[in-house]
């Protein structure tokens, strides 16, 4: 009797070894809550990037791909070191315009089942900004928006929005890094988020055709 009680007393001892040293070993640079992590004086928010291969978001962040009619082959992830901004991968949207289709693809909070919409509260984030390197034709400049999202389509949709000229697109066929803040941005409901990225056709009547790559995604902001 006397030898099992040891026994218990060891294995109780053990798990909060395990327990400590689990706790310890969380990597510093990452938030308490999972969703970030800070890296010589920024927090970042990883979407689709590979220079934290360390990092995973505690929230289930799915790539959606909407498109109707036309001939469209998108959003599927290229390995081709000609078209990688860093990393293994990019993302590569392609389109035939046949002005029968539309296109777009988002990143997006998901429950981890049913894959379905998650809102979430992203007040904290609301003064962040969000960059990505982008390379594609100079058509693309004005047919292409990309932005943010809070609710749902077809129920309480907000968006913050842009063209890709807007935010200083040129179409050179090089790597052009993007960006824009989320400051003064009262279109946004926060405590209603579900969009972390989406880029989309300006209209069904201006669209775009041809290949457009997508790398290095993120959300950052200069830590307090």
């Amino acid at each position: 009797m006397r030898e099992f009680k040891y026994q218990i007393i060891f294995i109780i001892y053990l798990s909060f070894i395990f327990v400590f040293s689990c706790a310890e070993a969380r990597d510093p640079r990452i938030s308490e809550d999972g969703m970030y992590l800070t890296e010589n004086g920024t927090n970042y928010l990883p979407i689709f990037t590979d220079r934290w291969p360390f990092f995973k978001a505690s929230r289930f962040i799915n790539l959606a791909m909407w498109e109707g009619g036309g001939s469209s082959i998108i959003s599927h992830i290229i390995i081709d070191t000609n078209q990688i901004y860093e990393g293994f991968a990019a993302l590569e949207l392609k389109y035939t315009n046949n002005l029968q289709g539309w296109f777009g693809i988002g990143y997006y909070f998901a429950d981890l089942i049913t894959h379905d919409n998650l809102r979430t509260d992203m007040s904290f984030y609301s003064n962040w900004n969000l960059s990505f390197m982008v390379k594609g034709p100079s058509n693309a400049g004005t047919n292409l928006t990309v932005g943010i999202q809070s609710g749902v389509y077809g129920d309480d949709l907000k968006e913050n929005v842009y063209t890709l000229s807007e935010l200083g697109y040129t179409g050179s066929g090089s790597w052009e890094k993007l960006s824009f803040s989320f400051t003064n941005n009262s279109e946004i409901e926060w405590d209603n988020f579900v969009m972390l990225f989406h880029i989309l056709q300006t209209s069904i009547s201006n669209q775009f055709a041809g290949t457009i790559y997508i790398d290095d995604l993120y959300w950052w902001k200069k830590a307090d």
